[in-house]
């Protein structure tokens, strides 16, 4: 929904986007520091570097991001992404990572996000659909800032998670957990997910999915039809319908 608390497909794009870069890089290089540049399709760059000696664990590789634009997407900041040693083998997939942001920032058409310097991301049981990301779960520390769908977000995250699902091209069903802190939500509020939410391929609205959040002992749950309708319960009692997630305005928009 507009309100939600992160667009998930955009910080799910910028990953799907560098960690390639980086495990292709890693398996190459294992024995070099040299750096290596992914020119990006659209203009700018990717530029990769993997201090030796390499551990024997894992791979901690130093990411430049340059203006990079891929379609209608352009990156740009400092990365580090820390891939097991053992995954880099694979060039088709890697199945867990994680990403460590300064000053990180993302546009696209409906998105334009800030990672700040204590932004962290950690990735695990990443499965793939050909070369696009089938599922998985994102956990999230830090605080995210932007814009998304033209709305204001500035938020902490504490241990927040996402599971997505992308298994075939009708959609992505997400679902979310853990702690989240925005000054339009008075401080910081649990959540948690009864019914996954679905959002169709190309479409603006979701089309099913319950999520409440919780706080000083009430609750709002957020329950979403598959008309893309969205009733709003109160510990229980209804208290707003919208007819689809643009008409959402009260949620969080700062």
């Amino acid at each position: 929904m507009r309100a939600s608390p992160i667009r998930s497909a955009a910080l799910i794009s910028i990953f799907e986007k560098v960690v390639p870069v980086v495990r292709n890089h890693a398996a190459n290089e294992k024995q070099s520091s040299a750096i290596s540049t992914r020119n990006c399709p659209g203009g700018g760059s990717i530029e990769v570097g993997v201090p030796v000696p390499v551990s024997l664990d894992h791979v901690k590789a130093d990411v430049n991001v340059n203006a990079c634009t891929i379609g209608a997407e352009v990156m740009n900041g400092a990365l580090k992404v820390t891939v097991p040693t053992g995954a880099v083998s694979d060039l088709a997939h890697v199945t867990e990572f994680t990403v460590e942001a300064s000053s990180f920032t993302y546009t696209d058409p409906h998105s334009s996000i800030s990672l700040t310097d204590n932004f962290t991301m950690i990735a695990n049981n990443i499965s793939y659909r050909g070369d696009s990301l089938a599922g998985g779960s994102l956990t999230l520390g830090g605080t995210v800032s932007g814009t998304i769908d033209g709305s204001p977000i500035n938020i902490g995250c504490d241990s927040l998670g996402f599971q997505f699902g992308a298994p075939d091209t009708s959609g992505v069903t997400v679902s979310v957990s853990g702690r989240m802190n925005a000054s339009c939500l008075g401080g910081w509020v649990s959540l948690n997910t009864n019914q996954w939410v679905f959002l169709p391929s190309g479409a603006q609205c979701p089309t099913g999915g319950e999520i409440v959040v919780s706080a000083g002992g009430s609750s709002v749950k957020v329950s979403i039809q598959s008309n893309s309708k969205i009733d709003i319960f109160f510990n229980g009692s209804l208290i707003q319908t919208y007819d689809n997630c643009t008409k959402v305005t009260g949620l969080c928009k700062a």
